[in-house]
């Protein structure tokens, strides 16, 4: 926008953060604690919620597809075309934003809701970090992983466990990670 207008987007009654534009430009995905199955701890009797946090995406025009609604799995997937007619896309993204009506044109990703501390997209996969719950005290017993999901298949994959670190690169095409002292 040339107007510099800050827009909220949402009506405010989740959390909603770690916002990442896919990179069509069609999108803009985020995290939201939305699922609230709580547990009950035998020593205190208080409740404790777990898992709560979600993949969550607004359709920014009125026309942007739900990249996970129903489909036809017996028809055949588009094509993609060459490599050259790709990268000529790549260069004509321009990201076009419809407030009116955007707060109803959230999307859930197919992804079970977990501890997801990040996310980032590639031009196939949505890459998330998944962790264990916060103790007061010590470290967690789940290690931090980061996973993939197949935005086309909806599967998600684990690509590297005991991470502390990641970077994806502007072309979304390699991610870099930290596990231990090293970088992968």
């Amino acid at each position: 926008s040339d107007d510099d207008e800050v827009t909220r987007l949402g009506k405010g009654f989740f959390s909603a953060y770690a916002p990442a534009f896919g990179r069509d430009g069609k999108h803009l995905f985020f995290l939201s604690d939305r699922e609230f199955a709580p547990q009950i701890g035998s020593f205190e009797w208080n409740y404790s919620v777990d898992r709560e946090t979600g993949v969550f995406a607004y359709a920014l025009a009125a026309d942007s597809p739900n990249p996970f609604g129903p489909r036809n799995d017996e028809t055949a997937p588009a094509s993609g075309g060459d490599e050259e007619e790709t990268e000529e896309k790549k260069e004509k993204v321009r990201v076009a934003i419809d407030f009116d009506g955007i707060a109803e044109r959230v999307i859930r990703v197919p992804i079970d809701p977990d501890n997801i501390s990040g996310i980032a997209l590639t031009d196939s996969h949505l890459l998330y970090v998944t962790g264990g719950p916060f103790y007061y005290g010590r470290q967690s017993d789940v290690e931090t992983t980061l996973k993939a999901f197949d935005i086309e298949k909806r599967e998600s994959d684990t690509v590297a466990e005991g991470i502390s670190g990641l970077a994806l690169a502007a072309d979304g095409k390699h991610v870099i990670v930290r596990q231990g002292g090293a970088y992968k």
